[in-house]
């Protein structure tokens, strides 16, 4: 089984799930946004997935349907206790953030002593890894092999899975992903996305919008660090 995953969700909470499902403890999320726009995130997908599950009209007197990530269960509770909830709205902060976590090494963690099934590994997992990237000049090759370096290395060093995690982009971010040749579709692969080689390339064309230079899937790159893998397919295997 790989140790370090990386997979595509649809929303936040899709990624809170995943993570409350198969994690034991100690482990550390690491959101690569501000706290209030994470929070803002979360409670947009909720009330969405409550939206889309009414199939009909409520009563005005009737109490409305919570989610499953809102009711203070036991399960929920002591799970939200051993999980360390970070933000680092920058690139430099995520990095920084995972430098400190190598530089202050702890034992590995045995998950036996938490009472927690061997199927389940302590984890740091970052969302939005990849996407903190993009308003960068560091959306390369090279800028996201040098962060998943870091991050592996603080994962290592920490004795713990490391999963990353990204939202699935918009109708609009689709739009603006350049693929080599591949004509966007209602729901394009986004490990198919060409990213230039080095740090500071540029777009050529208005309308084409195709990266100057010499282009890389961007699950080529990830791939040299994690097993790429959808959702669906049960990452925890």
């Amino acid at each position: 089984m790989s140790t370090f995953i990386a997979f595509y969700c649809s929303t936040p909470v899709d990624f809170l799930e995943y993570i409350l499902q198969n994690s034991a403890a100690p482990s550390t999320i690491v959101v690569c946004s501000s706290r209030e726009a994470f929070l803002e995130r979360i409670d947009v997908s909720i009330r969405e997935s409550l939206d889309g599950n009414i199939s009909r009209p409520m009563e005005e007197d009737a109490p409305r349907p919570q989610h499953a990530l809102l009711l203070p269960t036991i399960h929920l509770l002591a799970k939200s206790r051993a999980i360390d909830l970070a933000f680092t709205p920058t690139l430099q902060h995520l990095r920084a953030y995972l430098a400190i976590q190598t530089a202050n090494r702890v034992e590995n963690c045995v998950t036996e002593a938490h009472g927690i099934s061997s199927l389940h590994s302590s984890m740091l997992a970052i969302l939005g890894l990849l996407d903190i990237h993009r308003s960068t000049s560091e959306f390369s090759a090279q800028g996201l092999s040098r962060t998943l370096s870091i991050a592996v290395e603080a994962s290592m060093a920490l004795g713990r899975k490391f999963v990353i995690a990204d939202i699935l982009p918009s109708i609009e971010d689709k739009d603006a992903m350049a693929t080599d040749g591949i004509e966007n579709e209602v729901q394009p692969d986004p490990w198919m996305e060409q990213i230039p080689i080095l740090n500071g390339s540029i777009r050529s064309g208005d309308e084409e919008r195709v990266w100057a230079g010499r282009t890389i899937e961007l699950a080529r790159i990830v791939g040299r660090w994690c097993r790429v893998v959808n959702l669906g397919e049960d990452p925890s295997h």
